[in-house]
C-alpha cells in the first residue's frame, strides 16, 4: 500500500474518483464557491472559537438548535458541510482535531450511538456530541465558561467569542 501511494498512483486514483463524484453529483459539489460563510454567520449554525482547547487547537462548534430548515434547506446544509469538510480537513496547514456538536437532536444522538462502534478511534475522539439534556457539560469539560459565548453557557458576547475573520480568510 505504501509503495502504491508513494508511486503517485494512489493520489491519481483518488483524484479520478473525486472527479467522477463531482461530475455525477453537481448539485452537491458545485463548482462555484458557495456563500458558506455568510450563511453560517447569519444563522449561527457553525462557528470557530477564538479560544483554543487545552492542547491549543482551534475548535469548530456546530449548533443544530439554530438550524432553521425554512431558511437553510437540507441540500444547502449538505453543500455547506461538504465545503467545510473539504476546506477544513484537506487544507494544509489547517488540521481539524475536534468538533463539538451542541444541541444535537435526540434522534441523531441515537444514530451516532448505533454507528459509533464502526468509527475509528481518532474520529470518536475528535467528535463531541451533546444533546439538550447535557447541553454544555461536554463543552465545559474542555473550555472555561470565560472563553465561551453566552449562547453556549459562557460569559462572552458572540463577537468576542467567535472568530469570523478566520472563517472569512482561511476557509
Amino acid at each position: 500500500m505504501e509503495e502504491f501511494l508513494k508511486s503517485g498512483e494512489g493520489s491519481e486514483k483518488l483524484k479520478r474518483n473525486a472527479e467522477v463524484r463531482f461530475d455525477k453529483y453537481p448539485e452537491v459539489f458545485p463548482t462555484e464557491r458557495v456563500d458558506v460563510i455568510g450563511q453560517l454567520k447569519k444563522y449561527g449554525v457553525v462557528g470557530i472559537l477564538k479560544a483554543r482547547d487545552k492542547l491549543g487547537r482551534r475548535i469548530i462548534l456546530l449548533n443544530a438548535e439554530k438550524w432553521d430548515p425554512d431558511e437553510i434547506s437540507s441540500e444547502q446544509m449538505t453543500i455547506m458541510g461538504l465545503y467545510l469538510l473539504e476546506e477544513g480537513f484537506y487544507s494544509y496547514p489547517l488540521k481539524v482535531k475536534g468538533i463539538y456538536y451542541v444541541n444535537v437532536p435526540i434522534y441523531l444522538a441515537y444514530l451516532y450511538k448505533l454507528v459509533k462502534p464502526f468509527l475509528t478511534t481518532k474520529f470518536k475522539e475528535r467528535l463531541k456530541l451533546s444533546t439538550k439534556n447535557n447541553t454544555f457539560e461536554t463543552l465545559h469539560e474542555n473550555f472555561s465558561p470565560d472563553l465561551l459565548p453566552k449562547c453556549l453557557g459562557g460569559i462572552l458576547e458572540d463577537e468576542d467569542a467567535f472568530d469570523w475573520e478566520f472563517l472569512e480568510t482561511k476557509l
